[in-house]
């Protein structure tokens, strides 16, 4: 660490000496600049699918034990940024067995009980939807404080849940496939309107929003381009990397084409956040399949499952 220049950031400074905390100031800079919220509303909305797939594979009946800690991957997410974390997410979510799971026996091992899907829904709601949209309604430095620890909000809000809701056997495939159903819908919208914000330049509106600037000169104090620029490429490595490691959810190479087809197409139509999302709800269908096609014949032969 050095002193502290004269000027410098009140969340920079550790007594008289300066810490880097680019993570959190570029989207501090978002909210004392107008001109670059924006941005931070944009990648926060299509960043939702990522700790959507974080919470449920740490809630997976008997999910791999390196995708467990939801908390601990979050914390890291924060002080890290999302660009070099989640390809190293995406790396122990391949070599798990996670992405490949549907592609195995024991698929019931990656199921996701009711209470806990329950809980990942209300932990989502309270602890990052909440937050966002008081952000979003009233930035200021208190707000996005209190926003930066979300990953904390939505395990005691989950936690909450879990304390007070019954337990129960059952698993629940419809809970998981709406939250991810919405958060398609929330990043295809954020992606068609920013297309349309800068319609008819299409070619610019898809350059600011899946390419990330290079070549930026250093500048002096804060610049709305350089705040677009970590974001951007946060974006980019995270989701590329997550891209990638769906690729082993296809049971063969026609799968896998179709999934890169997908996603090379619905990256550019609807975004790369909304594509994310229906890679994950494709394989949250396939894991599904078996617990859903056994409780219809149950109901079939007369002894469908109740709570």
């Amino acid at each position: 660490m050095e002193r502290c220049a004269p000027g410098t950031h009140a969340l920079e400074k550790f007594g008289d000496f300066c810490i880097q905390v680019m993570t959190y100031r570029a989207p501090l800079d978002g909210l004392l600049i107008p001109s670059t919220f924006p941005y931070f509303v944009f990648f926060n909305v299509i960043f939702t699918p990522i700790y959507l797939c974080i919470l449920v594979e740490a809630n997976r009946v008997r999910g791999p034990p390196a995708l467990s800690r939801s908390l601990l991957t979050g914390a890291i997410l924060i002080m890290c940024t999302a660009g070099p974390i989640m390809p190293l997410y995406s790396l122990a979510f391949v070599l798990s067995g996670a992405a490949s799971a549907q592609r195995r026996g024991g698929k019931s091992d990656f199921a996701v009980n009711r209470k806990n899907a329950e809980a990942i829904a209300f932990g989502i709601f309270v602890g990052y939807a909440i937050p966002s949209y008081v952000l979003y309604i009233a930035p200021s430095v208190l707000t996005f404080v209190t926003y930066i620890p979300y990953h904390l909000w939505m395990s005691l809000a989950s936690a909450a849940w879990r304390a007070v809701r019954p337990d129960t056997p059952k698993t629940d495939t419809i809970i998981i496939k709406a939250l991810y159903v919405i958060l398609f819908a929330a990043a295809a919208i954020a992606h068609i309107g920013a297309i349309v914000y800068r319609w008819p330049d299409v070619q610019a509106a898809l350059d600011f929003l899946l390419v990330p600037l290079s070549g930026l000169e250093p500048v002096q104090g804060v610049s709305p381009v350089w705040v677009l620029n970590l974001f951007q490429w946060d974006a980019w490595l995270s989701m590329t990397a997550m891209m990638i490691a769906s690729l082993w959810s296809g049971k063969d190479a026609k799968e896998r084409y179709r999934l890169v087809m997908w996603h090379v197409a619905a990256t550019v139509i609807v975004g790369h956040g909304a594509s994310l999302a229906g890679s994950l709800l494709w394989r949250e269908m396939c894991l599904s399949a078996p617990e859903e096609k056994q409780e219809k014949t149950g109901k079939k032969n007369g002894f469908a499952i109740k709570n």
